[in-house]
């Protein structure tokens, strides 16, 4: 784990301790999650029974991954799949389609840190140009799905210029408000 992690987890794990639990017992319970979540992260197929209704499994996992429309918002559940059951955020891998992978729109820049930000930053950007407060709301907490305000096409990291293949984006997502 990297130390970002370990910076992560420490307010987690830090109260366990103070709590009574063995160190032991702490490393086992975070080794054993850490193992699972390898496991969710394989090409593994087959059918799991019964114990697909209670745990996640790795079909379940890549529907999370899936940036098709239909996935998206969707098997939140890390380990137990039975609340997005509950709560009506389960979808089934779909038999015989290959799902697709990746940043929904694509990406302006092949530098990592540019990717792993420019959510963050287009949603700021977003938060600014929205003018009421629901609005401003509805873009830091509404669907995956909205449509940003002040997108615009993806610029080439190259020649600074939009890109022609990128999709337009609009203002639809005022229409849910």
């Amino acid at each position: 784990m990297s130390r970002l992690g370990h910076a992560v987890l420490r307010p987690f794990v830090l109260p366990l301790a103070f709590l009574g639990f063995h160190p032991f017992a702490i490393v086992a319970t975070l080794a054993a999650n850490l193992a699972y979540q390898f496991f969710l992260h394989t090409e593994l197929s087959p059918g799991f029974g019964s114990f697909e209704w209670i745990f996640n499994t790795p079909s379940h996992h890549r529907v999370h991954h899936a940036s098709d429309a239909e996935y998206l918002d969707r098997n939140f559940g890390g380990i137990l799949i039975v609340f997005d059951r509950l709560f009506g955020t389960f979808a089934e891998a779909p038999d015989g389609k290959p799902l697709t992978y990746g940043l929904r729109g694509g990406s302006a820049s092949h530098h990592p840190l540019r990717i792993a930000f420019s959510e963050w930053s287009a949603m700021i950007r977003d938060v600014r140009a929205a003018s009421t407060l629901k609005q401003k709301i509805a873009v830091l907490f509404g669907p995956v799905t909205r449509k940003k305000a002040s997108a615009a096409k993806p610029k080439s990291p190259t020649t600074g210029r939009a890109k022609a293949d990128a999709p337009q984006q609009t203002d639809q997502w005022k229409e849910i408000l």
